[in-house]
């Protein structure tokens, strides 16, 4: 087992929930990697980090968005990290809508980039439903 990639994978999980929360979108841009493909759970896959930060931008700016995960499996190799868990998030529109939950199953596939930084390769909402 690479605990030291698996310590820094946790260390990125980490800064990825807080830059959600925040509603970060630089932040949250620079955890994927240029070739991101992110596939959410309605629409088209998104494939660059540019679209990813098109994608999020009115989306962060229309709507306050908490969200978690609950990790049950991470394994380690050769520059890569597969995981996969559970989320929830809860959205509502700014101003003080009733937040709508959405909970689910979510893969990720992180790369150890040529700058040393982890980033999400690959994301893939809702896989399965929930645990």
């Amino acid at each position: 087992m690479n605990t030291t990639a698996l310590n820094a994978v946790s260390d990125r999980r980490r800064q990825w929930m807080a830059v959600v929360n925040e509603g970060a979108v630089e932040g949250y841009a620079d955890l994927v990697t240029a070739d991101v493909v992110w596939l959410p759970p309605a629409g088209d896959p998104i494939t660059s980090r540019q679209a990813f930060r098109a994608w999020l931008e009115p989306f962060f700016g229309r709507y306050d968005y908490r969200f978690s995960v609950e990790v049950i499996q991470v394994r380690a190799f050769d520059g890569w990290c597969a995981e996969i868990g559970n989320f929830r998030s809860a959205l509502s529109a700014k101003g003080g809508v009733e937040p709508q939950e959405h909970t689910g199953r979510y893969f990720v596939l992180w790369r150890l980039d040529a700058d040393g930084s982890w980033r999400i390769e690959r994301y893939v909402d809702g896989i399965g439903g929930s645990a």
